[in-house]
């Protein structure tokens, strides 16, 4: 994986977010896979987004890094609640952990209870962040663009 970090890339970003916030920095972050699909990854007050580029770019996710975050946690916590009531040799099957995803990623409840206006760096770095989209994508039961399997047994372009 080659990885840039970028300061003038161009990404579109929504103009209503952050009226009353205190930085307007967007940061960019650029990886190309073994197979040569280009993602850029970018964070602006807080909206965590993703962009497949080539010939026709599009937007592959994007969320609220407080809403990814409490997501991913309560997810987590619910999955290991469940596997601990299970007996022993026994797995969650994969519809058990889509219902977690789907419950967990509809509560609107969650939107409010961590800070809207985090950064990569407060989630641990913008490789995290893209592993914690990943890992609600493939929970919710979507395909993941940028799954570090698929790239590294892709052929070399």
């Amino acid at each position: 994986m080659i990885l840039e970090k970028l300061k003038t890339a161009s990404v579109p970003a929504p103009s209503e977010f952050g009226k009353n916030e205190t930085s307007s920095q967007i940061l960019v972050w650029r990886f190309t896979q073994r197979n040569g699909t280009r993602i850029r990854v970018s964070s602006r007050f807080g909206e965590f987004s993703v962009w497949q580029e080539g010939p026709s770019e599009r937007q592959l996710f994007s969320i609220n890094l407080g809403v990814l975050s409490e997501v991913c946690r309560s997810a987590r916590k619910t999955l290991f609640e469940m596997k601990m009531a299970l007996p022993k040799k026994h797995k969650l099957t994969r519809e058990q952990v889509c219902k977690v995803w789907k419950r967990v990623a509809s509560n609107q409840e969650l939107r409010f209870v961590t800070s809207t206006k985090m950064k990569p760096a407060e989630l641990g770095g913008w490789k995290k962040c893209i592993d914690k989209c990943a890992e609600m994508l493939e929970g919710l039961g979507y395909k993941v663009a940028w799954d570090q399997r698929a790239a590294l047994v892709a052929k070399r372009v």
